[in-house]
């Protein structure tokens, strides 16, 4: 009997022992009529001999397909078992053959084929996997990621999903990351099979450069295709500070045709690639000319002490030194002698101990993060900063700092690498610009002072014992990667020139002038200085434009802090000041910028912070508030002389302000011209305003500020005075009893009282009071005035003459010591600290009133500040316990609050926001939208005020020019108006042209004059003729 498994026949065999039956098994991978691939032969037992039946022929399938497999006898030697002969002719017939389907249950990786087949994919890859022997299944199902995707299989003999479907299937990878891909078969035999397939997909670098550089692996992958003229692993580059460099070996003039890179390595002439760092090394003067220069991310241009770098390039040639692969470099890094020591030339060798960057003309340095910074720093990652972005703190409604610099660049900035190299010289100058820095220039951590002997002619005739940053331009339209990258918070330049701690000396003056600023976070940022003046800079489009948080350690007398004939244009906030003491003089805010209504316009132009201040002679115009004044406390600060113009509220103090007097300003068009309040924000602080000007046997000094049309929108009509202040705060606002002096509308804590004459003698007239500014008394009038707060007012008044414009420090320290008021004796402490003297400073310090919680901080400050000079330790060194003390003064909003955040900050890089409260509830919020600064018609826009020149001269005695750049047809009306408001001249001009009105007529005094055109405020300013 033949029996095969699984399909059963059996067939009747000879059971002799002289015969045996030889199997034949071959098989057909792809069916019956397809060609056999092999053959194979099995011989059985011999029938009939003992102990071997049934004679099982067992075979092993190794692969799925069709098998046919047949028998025939065979003659066998019973004594040996050997097949000898098939037997022939043999009476019964040999079986039929047995045709075997044979299916496998089991899959395993060499059942497909996958193509392409590699390790990993890229994005966007698409992979097939094809099934080798699909024929063998009744049904395939593919799954991606443990969902089906689709199933074929046979019911009944009738398709459903025919199997031909499933026989291949094909995945496209669109993102990074590994896809899951399970094969489920059964055959016919209903045994069930499965695989699994993993396909790892990553981010690959395309054939061509990437142009859009916003992630780590893009930028890996344009440095990957960069061509650059030289990498680490070029020859003459050494490890300089544990990074790669290029070392500069001796002095020369590079150009795009000539330079060591083609000399020395024969690159191309043309512009040169770095992935390197460039070091100057000390006695090498490199001068760069026509030339651009790219930089990998991670690399600088270092210049070292005693070493200079000079890009001095005249038009119409062209210098540019920038980042690669659209991301941000290092930039250029200038070392000095560290935060404490002085600069100077050493008097054998002649070497320096700063190096110096003298860069001016048509050259830009674009895409660092720090353009050109004093000091070296240490590598900024940027793909960690690209992390890091993501975590950002931002602050909205702030109007005082956003936290990118504490975040992300306050550990390099305040690193010992950092502090250690401080104080090297740079002179950016005429034309020269930085563009899309992060920063533009850094000046930070020097606080020693300049010991060179200027004029020397064995030094370049640039260099001077302070740095120089003149007519330079900033500007920024979109930072490079990591500052593109989705979410962002970071876009455009954090600071154009930013300066923390840097302490120039009195006679060696920091001047900021002529620069121009456009489109930044802040045109220049300042924490702890010194001796420093921002003048006659161009600041446009930016959210801040000037900003100052100081503090009393360290600093003589007053910080000699100008502001002072500046022009900004479209800043949120123009200047912000936190515990400065500084004079602001001139400045113009919105001269040439118009928005479409006062709820539209910038929020702030200036905003005083626990300072103390002069703020005079400035033009402000198209802003919700002109002058902010927070917790300015007692000492004696005025606001004179300044022209409010289309400003929501004219000034607005919040908080206590008691030592602010507001005096002769011009303010016109407002809701409210003077509001005082209580700083609503948590922790809130009580409104306080001292009476405003005074009359009395002392003094007859009205304020004498003019109101002029007050804006009416419906049934509302502008304010001059508002004070939402406790009712014990009361104050007086003396006027003087002349139309356009007489506060008409009032409400709150004001008690308006009209300033009459006390004897005979008359009031000064507005022009003696309000006009060009006096000689202040002599000392020993001021020493004899009897009534303190006048004493006080008077003392300061010459305090700051003697230091901002006779430049006589000891005489305002010999008239503060005389005076002897508690006003004076604070502003001696610092300067006996400044002096070590800190015996003195405590002698000071008690006699000093503790009852106000102000005074008490005060008190816990200087307390602070004594200890650290008894202990030589400086302020980034404070003890936990004083560090607890000067969190718990940073929490209030005292005058002392602010000059603690500036602690704060420079400890670990915090920063406290200052919110503003919400406009008074008594101007409707609809009226700012509402208003139109040109307050006619809803128009938005004065096309001609900006057409007509500033009168020359001013002051003038007998004509007035104006240039016109006016269309032909257009005609405007000038009117002069005298102090109190009535009409001195009018007459008509029109077209382009010069223009000259003749003033002959009118008396000497001060004179305010506008320009309208059909009802419109085109231009408005303060005019005064001489005798």
């Amino acid at each position: 009997m033949l029996r095969v498994w699984p399909d059963i026949h059996d067939y009747l065999l000879s059971t002799n022992n002289e015969f045996g039956a030889k199997f034949n098994i071959t098989y057909y991978p792809s069916g019956l009529s397809s060609a056999p691939a092999s053959n194979y032969y099995y011989n059985s037992s011999a029938f009939g001999l003992p102990n071997t039946a049934p004679y099982p022929m067992p075979f092993v399938f190794t692969q799925p397909g069709y098998y046919l497999i047949s028998v025939r006898m065979w003659n066998v030697d019973p004594s040996t078992g050997d097949f000898l002969s098939e037997v022939t002719g043999y009476n019964a017939p040999p079986p039929p053959p047995v045709c075997i389907t044979l299916y496998d249950n089991q899959l395993s990786q060499a059942d497909v084929t996958i193509t392409p087949s590699q390790p990993d994919y890229c994005i966007g890859d698409e992979v097939t996997i094809t099934l080798n022997s699909p024929a063998a299944y009744n049904y395939i199902s593919w799954q991606l990621n443990g969902i089906t995707d689709i199933t074929c299989f046979e019911t009944e003999g009738l398709p459903s999903n025919p199997l031909s479907w499933c026989e291949t299937y094909t995945v496209t990878l669109t993102d990074p990351g590994t896809y899951s891909i399970t094969l489920l078969t059964s055959n016919p035999c209903q045994e069930d099979a499965s695989l699994n397939i993993n396909l790892l997909a990553i981010e690959c670098c395309p054939p061509l450069s990437v142009p859009d550089v916003n992630t780590p692996f893009k930028l890996q992958c344009c440095m990957e295709a960069a061509n650059f003229t030289l990498n680490p692993a070029s020859a003459g580059i050494t490890a300089f500070e544990g990074r790669p460099a290029y070392i500069v070996p001796a002095s020369n003039t590079w150009s795009n045709t000539g330079n060591d890179f083609i000399t020395n390595f024969g690159a191309p002439v043309g512009p040169a690639f770095l992935n390197v760092d460039l070091v100057i090394p000390s006695g090498v003067t490199l001068n760069i000319s026509n030339m651009d220069i790219y930089f990998a991310h991670n690399c600088r241009i270092l210049v070292q002490p005693n070493a200079h770098l000079l890009i001095n390039q005249p038009a119409p040639g062209t210098t540019l030194i920038a980042g690669i692969c659209n991301a941000m470099w290092q930039g250029i890094q200038v070392a000095g002698p560290g935060g404490s020591v002085a600069r100077q030339q050493d008097p054998a060798s002649g070497a320096l101990n700063f190096g110096t960057v003298y860069m001016t003309g048509n050259v830009q340095v674009t895409d660092a993060l720090f353009g050109i910074i004093g000091m070296k720093l240490p590598l900024l990652d940027i793909n960690t900063v690209a992390s890091e972005l993501t975590d950002i703190a931002m602050f909205p409604g702030s109007t005082f700092f956003p936290s990118i610099s504490s975040q992300i660049l306050f550990t390099a900035l305040n690193s010992t690498t950092a502090q250690s190299s401080s104080g090297g010289m740079l002179f950016v100058e005429n034309g020269a610009t930085l563009h899309n820095c992060l920063e533009g220039v850094n000046m930070s951590w020097h606080t020693a002072g300049c010991n060179l002997t200027l004029p020397n002619p064995t030094l370049p005739a640039y260099i001077g014992c302070q740095n120089r940053i003149q007519n330079a331009n900033f500007t920024a339209t979109q930072l490079l990667y990591p500052f593109n990258a989705t979410g962002s918070p970071v876009n455009i330049t954090e600071a154009g020139i930013h300066t923390i701690r840097y302490l120039p000396q009195a006679n060696q003056p920091l001047l900021i002038l002529g620069n121009s600023f456009n489109n930044l976070r802040y045109a220049a940022r300042s924490i702890a200085i010194d001796h420093t003046s921002y003048r006659s800079n161009n600041i446009d489009n930016c959210e801040v434009g000037i900003s100052i948080a100081n503090l009393n350690f360290g600093t003589a007398i007053f910080d000699n802090l100008n502001v002072v004939t500046n022009r900004f244009n479209n800043c949120n906030i123009s200047l912000q000041a936190a515990r400065t003491r500084l004079l602001i003089d001139g400045n113009l805010i919105n001269n040439n910028y118009t928005p479409p209504s006062l709820g539209s316009a910038n929020p702030i132009g200036m905003f005083l912070q626990g300072s103390d201040f002069d703020l005079r002679y400035n033009q402000i115009q198209y802003t919700r508030c002109g002058i902010a004044l927070l917790s300015n406390d007692t000492d004696p600060s005025v606001v004179h002389n300044n022209v409010l113009n289309a400003c929501g509220i004219g000034v607005w103090t919040l908080g206590n302000n008691t030592g602010t007097q507001i005096a002769c300003n011009q303010i016109s068009n407002y809701a409210i011209a003077i509001c005082a309040q209580d700083y609503t924000q948590p922790p809130a602080e009580t409104g306080d305003l001292d009476d405003q000007g005074q009359c009395d046997v002392f003094a007859q000094k009205p304020a004498d500020n003019l109101f002029q049309f007050p804006i009416t929108y419906g049934s509302f009509t502008g304010y001059e005075i508002i004070a939402a202040i406790p009712a014990a705060n009361n104050f007086i606002y003396w006027y003087r009893n002349q139309p356009g002096y007489i506060p008409q509308l009032f409400a709150g804590e004001v008690t308006p009282m009209a300033c009459n004459p006390i004897g005979p003698t008359p009031l000064p007239s507005v022009e003696e009071n309000c006009g060009t500014i006096p000689q202040p008394r002599p000392d020993e009038e001021i020493k004899a005035l009897t009534d303190e707060r006048l004493l006080n007012q008077e003392a300061l008044r010459k305090v700051r003459y003697y230091l901002y414009e006779a430049d006589d420090t000891l005489a305002a320290l010999q008239l503060l010591e005389d005076i002897n008021t508690d006003v004076s004796r604070r502003f001696l402490a610092p300067y006996y600290l400044f002096q070590a003297n800190t015996t003195f400073t405590d002698s000071l310090l008690a006699t000093l009133p503790d009852e106000r919680t102000e005074d008490l901080h005060y008190h816990w400050l200087n307390t602070i500040y004594v200890t650290l000079r008894q202990s030589g330790r400086t302020i980034t060194q404070l003890f936990p316990t004083e560090e607890d003390t000067i969190r718990i003064i940073a929490g209030t909003y005292t005058k002392a609050a602010f000059e603690a955040r500036t602690l704060l900050y420079l400890l670990h890089g915090e920063e406290h926001p200052v919110l503003l409260p919400p406009m008074p509830a008594i101007i409707d919020p609809a009226m700012m939208q509402g208003v139109a600064v040109n307050f006619k018609n809803g128009q938005t826009n004065n096309i001609y005020g900006n057409k007509i020149s500033k009168p020359y001269p001013n002051p003038t005695k007998e004509y007035l020019t104006f240039e016109s750049a006016l269309p032909d047809d257009q005609q405007v009306q000038l009117t002069i108006y005298n102090t109190i408001g009535c009409k001195a001249l009018s007459q008509y001009c029109k077209g382009a042209g010069t223009w000259h009105i003749q003033i002959n007529t009118l008396p000497p005094g001060l004179y305010y004059y506008i320009f309208t055109s059909n009802g419109e405020l085109l231009q408005a300013d303060k005019l005064i003729i001489i005798p």
